[in-house]
């Protein structure tokens, strides 16, 4: 019984680590490609390459480029790191829903314009705000953004809307912000796994494509982490719906109150 036990501690460690040493290429790998691009950038410069400010000025455009892809990685890492954990609770207000989806796409601006993509936006009128920490809804936004942009295929047209409609299985109101993409979509076998840390799907149009395997999970993260959730509908080759469901204002707020009458009272 020993031994056996020995067996299956020896496994689980060594299991953990092959998925450390995943985890690690894969994140060297996504560092390996902007410092690349900044370093022959460098170089051009250095060595006097650029003949012209219009030359001069595409390589600066790249540099910075390069340098907002490893900064926007790094704060990826860091906000897995302290949404994959329980925490503090975070800033939870009031907020405007309109508000929040204008930081969420200005922020994704220069990945928008970079890429040639129309956004359009539905928005109900007179939406009752919703309760949550901004940064962490905007990031929430920015990642579902960021991933229809990646996986939109030959389409250059992503949609945002908003609406308030009955959250499943608790008969009351919630806002559902989605973010809408016409690409390659999502296969039936890769939905269930797509909130997962560091999950690549192995179909060969979308392995193709890099990234870090976090943006969906970090999304899933901050939605939790402000007492909502997030939904996923897709049809392979058709595009994807992301939902983000966010409680209202007041509504939040009065659970947590329960819970600490309840926890109180223990």
């Amino acid at each position: 019984m020993a031994n056996a036990t020995k067996v299956t501690c020896a496994r689980t460690v060594k299991q953990s680590r092959a998925e450390s040493m995943d985890i690690v290429a894969c994140v060297l790998h996504e560092l390996r490609i902007p410092i690349t691009a900044i370093l022959s950038s460098g170089e051009n410069i250095r060595d006097g390459l650029l003949e012209d400010k219009d030359s001069l000025r595409e390589e600066g455009t790249n540099i910075i480029a390069q340098a907002m892809r490893l900064m926007n990685l790094g704060d990826q890492i860091l906000l897995y790191a302290s949404t994959g954990r329980p925490g503090p609770r975070r800033d939870m207000r009031a907020l405007t829903v309109a508000d929040v989806i204008d930081d969420a796409v200005n922020s994704a601006d220069i990945l928008l314009r970079q890429g040639g993509f129309t956004l359009e936006r539905e928005i109900q009128p007179r939406l009752p705000a919703v309760c949550g920490d901004l940064s962490l809804v905007s990031q929430c936004l920015q990642n579902l953004i960021a991933n229809a942009v990646k996986y939109s295929g030959k389409s250059r047209w992503v949609g945002v809307s908003a609406l308030v409609a009955e959250s499943s299985g608790a008969g009351q109101e919630e806002v559902h912000i989605s973010v809408r993409d016409r690409g390659l979509g999502i296969s039936e076998e890769d939905t269930p796994h797509v909130f997962e840390p560091f999950y690549r799907s192995r179909h060969p149009a979308v392995s193709k494509i890099r990234g870090s395997g976090l943006g969906l999970s970090i999304a899933k993260g901050c939605a939790e982490a402000c007492g909502g959730a997030l939904s996923v509908v897709s049809e392979e080759g058709a595009g994807c719906v992301f939902t983000l469901h966010l409680p209202l204002h007041g509504g939040l707020e009065a659970e947590l109150g329960k819970q600490e009458v309840s926890a109180g009272g223990e």
